[in-house]
């Protein structure tokens, strides 16, 4: 696997243009988008899975839109999402273990990053 995630995202996206009702083409291209850091297009293929899936079959869906809107600093935004990541059913097999933590860890420092923003630190750096 050569993770050439601009690639995979161009191909998902001719398939998707295809067959917009195939929610595992929808998730792939959902994830490539994601890992190419194409933000506003993850954002929007994420949102369309959350809304047609419900987490039914890709529970993922919504950590990775809570995570996505970290990336753009919306702390509260991510929050909601990582929320609803938490309250949904099929996380609790072992499979989700690790995202579980994670989420629960991630929904922390969207409470402490407004925080620590509104005092950031005075450091003057000099070059040696």
């Amino acid at each position: 696997m050569n993770k050439d995630w601009y690639a995979a995202e161009q191909y998902f996206g001719r398939l998707y243009m295809r067959d917009s009702s195939n929610l595992a083409v929808l998730n792939d291209y959902a994830i490539s988008a994601r890992e190419a850091f194409d933000v506003e297009v993850a954002i929007r293929l994420h949102k369309r899975l959350a809304t047609l899936d419900n987490g039914d079959r890709y529970p993922l869906t919504f950590f990775y839109l809570g995570q996505l809107y970290k990336y753009k600093a919306d702390y509260k935004e991510a929050k909601r999402w990582y929320q609803k990541f938490s309250r949904i059913d099929q996380i609790n097999k072992d499979k989700y273990a690790y995202f579980r933590k994670k989420c629960k860890v991630e929904m922390e420092s969207c409470d402490l990053a407004p925080e620590i923003l509104a005092q950031p630190l005075k450091i003057d750096i000099t070059h040696m």
